[in-house]
């Protein structure tokens, strides 16, 4: 960037190279370079040198702590780029201190956002976002990839879906095909498979298995409390640990 710019004196634009941790509250200290405009007005084409900061205190929003990975290089369309975190950094004294951020690394990771979508991007790929539902309420999305390739694609996934609405209510997704939801139609617990799952709604539980193992002292009917054990009878051994109520 070249040419005077009054702001150039109070704010600069920084390249984080480094971080490191310091002192009993674990604070994140940052490093890096700039390069910046003329300081001078009298020759505004002039490019002042690199302004370096070591351990500059990094400061962002309240309950967010942020330490960036070290800058690596990435393959994009135009070949190979080299990324790390970038802030803007206000000039104090003889140093810089960053009070604002961005990765593109993250933007890498959080793919074509719909407008209206705020998210926390973690460099793994997982994220918390927030977006905009078709009325008035936000869509809650805990998005957590793994099983990861040779190329860094994320084989499975495991989501918590909170939905603005009573229908889809809450969901969570196991990577391996589990699902738990919990609608305004009820409670339904379902595996990989269509025909094994759990179902609880008012006054009905339908359970569906290709097998169904019942361990223990098993009561049955309208009152269950007041079973009897099972007799032999033509057809049937006797069963001492199931009780039939005679409704």
């Amino acid at each position: 960037m070249s040419g005077f710019r009054f702001i150039d004196w109070v704010v600069q634009l920084v390249d984080v190279i480094g971080s490191t941790l310091d002192g009993p509250h674990n604070a994140v200290l940052m490093g890096g370079n700039t390069v910046v405009g003329s300081l001078d007005p009298t020759e505004p084409d002039d490019e002042a040198p690199n302004d370096a900061t070591d351990e500059a205190p990094a400061y962002g929003a309240p309950g967010i702590v942020f330490r960036p990975r070290p800058p690596e290089e990435v393959e994009t369309d135009a070949g190979t780029e080299l990324l790390s975190a970038e802030a803007v950094a206000a000039r104090v004294a003889d140093t810089l201190i960053p009070v604002a951020w961005r990765d593109l690394r993250l933007n890498r990771r959080f793919v074509a956002p719909k407008a209206g979508t705020v998210a926390l991007v973690g460099y793994g790929g997982g994220f918390l976002s927030f977006d905009d539902g078709s009325t008035e309420g936000t869509l809650q999305t805990l998005y957590c990839p793994y099983d990861f390739d040779a190329d860094g694609v994320a084989q499975k996934t495991h989501a918590i879906l909170v939905q603005p609405d009573g229908a889809n209510g809450i969901s969570i997704n196991h990577g391996d095909g589990y699902q738990l939801s919990l609608t305004s139609g009820g409670f339904l617990l379902r595996c990989s498979d269509a025909n094994t799952f759990l179902q609880v709604k008012e006054g009905q539980i339908v359970m569906s298995a290709a097998k169904i193992f019942a361990k223990g002292t098993l009561y049955v009917g309208q009152a269950g409390e007041l079973g009897v054990p099972l007799l032999p009878g033509p057809a049937s051994p006797p069963c001492p640990s199931l009780f039939l109520s005679p409704s």
